[in-house]
């Protein structure tokens, strides 16, 4: 008896091919019965039954035969998920984030920026400190801002439920970062106050602030509010309207910048964001006007010290009054 075997010429089909693959059989070793000696999937079929063959993981062993051998003592093994730490969300926190999101999605924040050069602020600061007044950049601007406010009153506007009210006083909320949240204790009367009693306020508001222990009075309400993100080395950012206020200006810190001339200037961006149905446009650049031209030309009647020296000698009979 004549045993045939399939040629390498013969014809293999799709299911032939994929049975031999699967059982790791070779074509040439197995008995053709089909026309013209090629192999048939019965032909497969009686070799796996004869020879009681099981099937291969062909794909296991492509991994195996396609992975790159590695013997480096450098090869990290599969680590275990990094720690976590969950963190609490104080009720600040959810407050804050809730305001927010309300005054984004209701009001409608239009923006207004300007840029003031402050060499002028620079020189009067540093007069005062040589005549041992201390008080900050934060501090002229927020008094410049009450003069501004107060030349331009329909920006010192809130809403009261559906009806927009122009209060009389001008009060600030000033925006203090505490480990809970953002919040804005107010310093209060700010157009009848100098920078001295406002620097004070402000340094006891923030301590109270931070050490959470403002009352209500001291931090709900307002006028209009200041972010100044300065002494963080930002220089330029829009803030979100604080309601029932229509306005919040946003500070950048001083960057220098060289005119033509060689000479040095510093600067800030101002920007203004306000609501545009409470405060028109032109009321708003009138606002933001008034408040470059006290910046750029601030003196001492502008922060309502009109001589120095003069408050210098008072803080000091003062001092030695209440001493006695």
């Amino acid at each position: 008896m004549t045993t045939h075997v399939t040629s390498t010429k013969s014809l293999i089909g799709p299911a032939v091919r994929n049975l031999l693959n699967h059982y790791g059989l070779n074509a040439t070793q197995i008995r053709a019965s089909g026309s013209h000696r090629n192999l048939l999937k019965g032909d497969i079929l009686r070799q796996i039954e004869e020879q009681k063959l099981e099937a291969i993981n062909i794909a296991r062993s492509h991994e195996d035969a396609t992975l790159p051998i590695t013997t480096s003592s450098n090869s990290v093994a599969r680590s275990a998920p990094a720690p976590f730490i969950d963190l609490e969300i104080t009720s600040m926190r959810r407050t804050i984030a809730k305001r927010l999101l309300q005054s984004k999605s209701s009001i409608p924040h239009a923006y207004a920026t300007t840029e003031c050069t402050i060499n002028g602020i620079l020189a009067l600061r540093k007069r005062m400190q040589k005549a041992g007044l201390k008080v900050s950049v934060n501090d002229f601007i927020i008094k410049c801002t009450g003069n501004a406010l107060g030349r331009v009153p329909g920006v010192n506007v809130i809403w009261e439920g559906s009806e927009l009210r122009q209060k009389g006083e001008i009060d600030i909320s000033v925006a203090v970062s505490t480990d809970t949240g953002l919040i804005t204790p107010i310093v209060t009367n700010v157009a009848v106050k100098d920078i001295l009693q406002i620097s004070k306020d402000v340094a006891q508001l923030a301590a109270k602030a931070r050490n959470g222990k403002l009352q209500p009075h001291e931090f709900m309400g307002g006028t209009f509010t200041i972010s100044n993100l300065g002494m963080y080395g930002i220089h330029n950012f829009s803030a979100i309207i604080n309601p029932p206020q229509c306005a919040i200006l946003a500070v950048g810190g001083g960057h220098a910048y060289i005119e033509n001339t060689g000479e040095v200037e510093d600067r800030v961006n101002l920007t203004l964001s306000y609501d545009a149905i409470g405060i028109s446009e032109e009321l708003a650049l009138k606002f933001l006007a008034h408040l470059k031209h006290d910046l750029e030309s601030t003196s001492e009647v502008t922060i309502g010290i009109y001589n120095i020296e003069a408050c210098v000698d008072s803080i000091e009979l003062l001092q030695s009054l209440t001493h006695n």
